[in-house]
Order: structure tokens, then C-alpha cells, then sequence
């Protein structure tokens, strides 16, 4: 893999001696991989300082986490209403999952519920509907892994708060 020039920032320390420090980014979309970097130094008498090969370990995270599983998908609840998700992250891990309840069309109106709390990959909150009214509403759940990448799975549920009539 091909990383572009570093760049480099002269910095004289104290003593008066000079520090170069090379700064290299990693181009996006080279997918995820895992490098050795290592370093290797001369001074202005063309001392060599030799090739560190114990280096540093960097894992790159190209990728998205995943989800699946949103719950409640479909059909009618009230009360206090369990929701879970399956996140994962195979490379960095799964930093949060966030729940949040929104309009029906799942296109604004978020109202926080909570950070999910997780076992594995399954991640769990509730939601207390006192406060809401009756009608359709959207679950969301933000995945965010360990590097910031983040995706959202949204589903649809009915909220139902009456019980159903006796009929005599």
C-alpha cells in the first residue's frame, strides 16, 4: 500500500537540538487493514539511528458497523415498551447505541430515550409511553462504533393506550 509523502514540522527542543516530526495520513477507502509502522532516523552527520522494528500497530477501520433485529417492528404496544437491537463492529467494536422515538414517517420529531445498555451484541433500553399520545411513531437506534462510524436502523410500532371494551 502506497501512503502519500509525509509531511514534516522541524521543532528545536530545549537543548537546542532539532526534532523532525513526519506526519503521514492514510488515504479513506483503503478498506480495513492492519500495519507495522515503523521508523527510522538520521542525524545531520548521517548518524542512523537503524530501522525500530518493534514499531507501533495500527488497525485501520474503513467500515460501518452493522444492526439488525430493531425491536418493537410492527405491531401495537404501551406501558413500558423493551427495545433492543443487534450492533456489531468487527474491527473496532460497538462504542453506544443510542434509542430514539420519532414521527411516524421516521423523518424528524427525535426525542431521546436513552444509551442502550449491551450484552454481546444486543443492546437494550425502554421506553416509558406516559407522555406520548396514541398513533404510530418510529423507533431509532444509532450504532456508532469505536472510530465514530455510525449507522441507523429505524422501525415502526403503534402505540395503543386503551384497553379494549367489555362487551356485555
Amino acid at each position: 500500500v502506497m501512503f502519500p509523502a509525509p509531511t514534516a514540522q522541524e521543532i528545536e527542543n530545549a537543548a537546542g537540538y532539532t526534532t523532525t516530526r513526519f506526519t503521514a495520513n492514510i488515504s479513506p477507502g483503503i478498506g480495513d487493514q492492519d500495519f507495522l509502522v515503523q521508523g527510522r532516523a538520521w542525524d545531520y552527520s548521517s548518524n542512523d539511528s537503524g530501522l525500530n522494528n518493534s514499531g507501533k500497530s495500527v488497525k485501520v477501520d474503513d467500515t460501518n458497523p452493522v444492526g439488525s433485529g430493531l425491536s418493537p417492528s410492527g405491531g401495537t404496544v404501551s406501558g413500558t415498551v423493551p427495545l433492543s437491537v443487534v450492533a456489531d463492529e468487527a474491527r473496532s467494536g460497538v462504542k453506544d447505541v443510542t434509542f430514539y422515538i420519532g414521527n411516524a414517517a421516521c423523518s424528524g420529531g427525535w426525542n431521546l430515550i436513552g444509551t442502550g445498555t449491551g450484552v454481546g451484541s444486543n443492546y437494550s433500553s425502554t421506553w416509558d409511553t406516559a407522555a406520548y399520545t396514541e398513533g404510530t411513531y418510529c423507533v431509532r437506534a444509532d450504532i456508532r462504533d469505536n472510530v465514530d462510524h455510525s449507522i441507523t436502523v429505524t422501525s415502526t410500532t403503534l402505540l395503543d393506550k386503551n384497553p379494549p371494551a367489555i362487551i356485555p
